[in-house]
């Protein structure tokens, strides 16, 4: 849509749709083994039930992982600017923050998010004058509800293959996720195949899952970032 300011005359104009392009995603493959021993089943001490579990929970938390990280590498690309910040925490910037992307979305309000730790840096500071009552009986540290009415949510961090986490602790995002998913996903129907104990020479019994699945940043939702160096 295009707008123009001008007399009672009436101009015609080129037709325009907001899409840039399409993005396609494909599906990367992913394999996991797993395998029994007889003798260990037979004498009770393993359960392939119990590996099957294991694998579900390593293939969920892989997929996590890829989504936050697809999260993270999107929102990067944001250009230096009023909707990508970095320095000290300041309350104000990041409401004013907020209420751009409000704005940019068609009036939906956005969340804050971020990890924990993250979070922690975003709570307001003593020194402005702000007052929290602690029962001393149940006293805990929490994040708060909301900024000035923009809601804040802690997400759950995850793991990468080298040990460390992937949420950062030190950047804070604005998101409206109910305007358009910022992540979008592709996956494939699980393939499995399995052979009996006795098709192996040592007793063993394999399992083999095969997924697919691929996380990319593609989003008509305007987001900020606000990266906070101490």
């Amino acid at each position: 849509m295009r707008e123009h300011i001008c007399g009672q005359g009436e101009r015609t104009t080129f037709r325009q749709k907001k899409s840039a392009s399409d993005i396609v995603v494909a599906p990367v493959e992913h394999i996991i083994t797993i395998y029994s021993d007889l003798y260990r089943v037979l004498a009770a001490k393993e359960n392939i039930a119990d590996f099957m579990s294991l694998l579900l929970v390593s293939i969920e938390s892989e997929m996590y992982k890829d989504a936050v990280g697809a999260l993270n590498t999107g929102l990067a690309a944001i250009p230096v600017g009023s909707l990508n910040i970095e320095g000290a925490m300041d309350l104000t910037a990041l409401v004013e923050m907020a209420e751009l992307v409000q704005a940019k979305n068609a009036g939906v309000k956005p969340y804050i998010i971020g990890s924990a730790a993250a979070l922690m840096k975003a709570l307001p500071d003593s020194a402005l004058g702000y007052r929290m009552n602690v029962d001393g009986a149940k006293g805990s540290i929490d994040i708060l509800q909301n900024v000035i009415d923009f809601p804040v949510m802690r997400l759950n961090n995850a793991v990468d293959a080298t040990g460390k986490l992937v949420l950062p602790s030190n950047k804070v995002y604005v998101v409206s996720p109910s305007v358009d998913k910022l992540v979008k996903g592709v996956m494939t129907t699980a393939m499995t195949n399995t052979n009996q104990h006795f098709d192996n020479a040592d007793l063993t019994s394999n399992f083999t899952y095969r997924k697919a699945w691929d996380f990319v940043m593609a989003s008509a939702a305007t987001a900020g970032v606000y990266t906070i160096t101490d």
